[in-house]
């Protein structure tokens, strides 16, 4: 049983109970990886005041996101943060699947949800998540905004609170 001492009583300890114990530190001899020496590496890092895209004539193109050609000629200044959604949202499967699975699974006195209004809902939930520590139902209240009390924005305007649930 070890003494839980120092490292040299340990080892003492080992040895007297006829175990041998290797003190150097080292890996064992197996345990060394056979290494070749690796090949001399000719390349330098930072700037050495060459800009080789420049030099290379490469072009400015000015990427922009766009779904078609008509927003690809038009002017990007114009873009609307709904247009930069869409072009990055699937919108197909927003409309063939869960604009489908949603007007199927309504109530029968429910009015089916058109693709603006799905866009609306989805909208108000990123609008919800820019602050917190509000009751849902606030953001649907119909009284004036209030410093001291409620949500800090309505958002009935967009959609009544019995739709978006």
């Amino acid at each position: 049983m070890l003494s839980c001492g120092s490292a040299q009583e340990d080892i003492q300890l080992m040895r007297s109970l006829g175990l041998d114990v290797d003190d150097d530190n080292e890996p064992s001899p197996e345990n060394v990886p056979d290494t070749e020496p690796l090949p001399e590496c000719n390349q330098t890092w930072g700037w050495n005041g060459i800009d080789y895209r420049a030099q290379s004539k490469s072009m400015n193109l000015q990427p922009t996101l766009a779904r078609s050609l008509d927003e690809i000629t038009s002017d990007p200044c114009r873009r609307t943060l709904l247009s930069l959604f869409m072009t990055n949202f699937p919108m197909s499967y927003l409309e063939q699947c869960i604009l489908k699975e949603t007007n199927k699974n309504l109530e029968p006195d429910i009015a089916e949800v058109s693709l603006g209004e799905l866009l609306r809902f989805i909208g108000i939930w990123f609008f919800l998540a820019t602050s917190a520590g509000f009751p849902r139902r606030d953001y649907f209240s119909k009284t004036q905004v209030n410093f001291l009390n409620g949500a800090p924005y309505r958002v009935n305007i967009w959609m009544s609170r019995n739709r978006f649930d």
